[in-house]
């Protein structure tokens, strides 16, 4: 059993929407869902690679706004409790070839709640920089925002095998459901 799989089973034994499954992939997607959706999934990046709490919560606002009466919203995310040890910036070679090299930057910015960073790929005659950014959210700060969003929480686990979360979990899964 595959991750994706994993996933799915943990959205299904919430979702109410039997066998007509309807896959949204962008947010422009919900225009017209209002009420319609029986479950959502925001894995990991989906949220993240927002960069301000205004954007994030648009999204779930919008999400919010398309969900069914008993549909839910299940979020993959992390917590950041990590990142209290994390060093504020790092460098290092991510991935080495015969023919090339790959090194990680990252910064990481605590009162922003952000993780700013660029993979540089280095071959033969080609420089090339991916950059990337992560903001995170605390459980308590994406509780807000979905609350925000006329959403409750219903659930929270650690991860997707549904362990009960501890206090130094880099992750969880949370589930909310219109109020």
């Amino acid at each position: 059993v595959d991750d994706v799989q994993v996933r799915w089973v943990f959205v299904q034994q919430w979702a109410s929407a039997g066998e007509d499954v309807q896959v949204v992939v962008t947010v422009e997607a919900l225009d017209g869902a209002a009420g319609r959706l029986g479950a959502a999934l925001c894995a990991f990046n989906t949220l993240f690679n927002l960069p301000t709490p205004e954007a994030q919560t648009a999204l779930v606002t919008s999400i919010g706004a398309a969900l069914a009466a008993d549909g839910v919203l299940v979020v993959e995310a992390m917590t950041g409790a990590a990142l209290g040890d994390a060093p504020v910036r790092s460098v290092g070679v991510s991935r080495r070839t015969a023919d090339g090299v790959v090194i990680s930057t990252t910064d990481v910015d605590r009162a922003a709640q952000t993780i700013r960073g660029q993979h540089i790929d280095l071959e033969p005659g080609i420089v090339r920089r991916r950059p990337w950014l992560v903001r995170w959210t605390t459980p308590d700060q994406l509780d807000a925002i979905a609350h925000r969003a006329g959403l409750e929480l219903v659930e929270r686990v650690a991860d997707w095998s549904g362990r009960a979360p501890a206090a130094d979990d880099d992750t969880h899964v949370s589930v909310y459901r219109p109020t």
